[in-house]
């Protein structure tokens, strides 16, 4: 009888774990990787990066690398406008428009 029981109880909690993955793999997230580079075309490291959400005007922030990369998650589908800075030395600054979409599983 107790094993019974216990076996129940393993199936309850595989199938509310299972649930619980199923959810969370049905919200729509993106990411947005990149480098920057200066004007010349060289990687610009510890540079700040700021993404802007143009409907919600959320601004989340990265900064980059030793090699210029940079990654930011969980970024919802929208049109974004991507910006950095950096101090000197960088000879420049570019400013991008990315459109993020979530990824259809």
């Amino acid at each position: 009888m107790r094993e019974d029981y216990m076996r129940k109880i393993g199936i309850w909690i595989c199938l509310l774990l299972l649930a619980a993955a199923f959810l969370a793999a049905q919200v729509p997230m993106g990411q947005l990787f990149g480098v920057v580079r200066d004007s010349s075309g060289s990687v610009v490291p510890n540079a700040n990066v700021a993404v802007t959400n143009e409907g919600t005007g959320q601004v989340l922030t990265a900064s980059t690398n030793s090699t210029g990369d940079f990654l930011l998650r969980s970024l919802a589908p929208g049109q974004y406008t991507v910006s950095a800075t950096a101090a000197l030395p960088a000879k420049g600054c570019l400013l991008r428009r990315s459109k993020v979409r979530a990824r259809q599983v």
